[in-house]
């Protein structure tokens, strides 16, 4: 069973799984860089599937020149 929460915030949602299993299926995550906010996909027990596709949508650049900690996805194969 899944469950789908979505911010106050507005656009970042977070998915929270037990088992993932995806076949030809696109999971667009937004990236807001100045923020160190995302959307986020995490499987918990197991994940499976073939053809899947993880797109970003980077909201703005990064100002900071260090690197970035933005978690996108935690997924158990």
């Amino acid at each position: 069973m899944s469950n789908i929460q979505a911010e106050k915030s507005a656009i970042y949602g977070k998915v929270d799984t037990n088992r993932l299993n995806a076949n030809n299926t696109i999971f667009k995550i937004n990236v807001d860089f100045e923020n160190s906010k995302a959307d986020y996909i995490n499987s918990k027990e197991s994940t499976q599937g073939v053809n899947n596709t993880l797109v970003l949508n980077f909201l703005n650049n990064p100002s900071k020149k260090e690197g970035l900690n933005i978690l996108l996805a935690k997924i158990n194969i």
